[in-house]
């Protein structure tokens, strides 16, 4: 079974960010919070989401696999979200390196 991690978008600029645990969240995917379970994820989710926070929307929780330190999405699409467009062979990852 895979882990599970929650993501959020910025309402001030769209980035995705994922919950890092302790009420801090981070647009880096490797220092999210992974959840021992489907039921605790959702309860945070449910949780963070009712908080009122302004500063995100979207809050919800994807499927990852864990393997030496790095966190994965399942997902085609989360994996997108995660490292940036498909174009040309270039990631955000490579982007923000310039």
């Amino acid at each position: 079974m895979p882990d599970i991690i929650i993501t959020a978008n910025r309402l001030d600029d769209g980035s995705v960010e994922y919950y890092g645990g302790n009420d801090i969240w981070t647009s880096f995917i490797n220092n999210a919070w992974v959840f021992p379970s489907k039921d605790n994820a959702k309860e945070s989710v449910n949780m963070l989401s009712a908080t009122g926070e302004l500063e995100r929307v979207g809050i919800y929780s994807i499927p990852v696999e864990k393997e030496n330190g790095q966190i994965t999405p399942v997902t085609k699409r989360e994996e997108i979200r995660a490292n940036g467009p498909t174009v040309n062979g270039h990631s955000k990852r490579d982007i923000d390196k310039v």
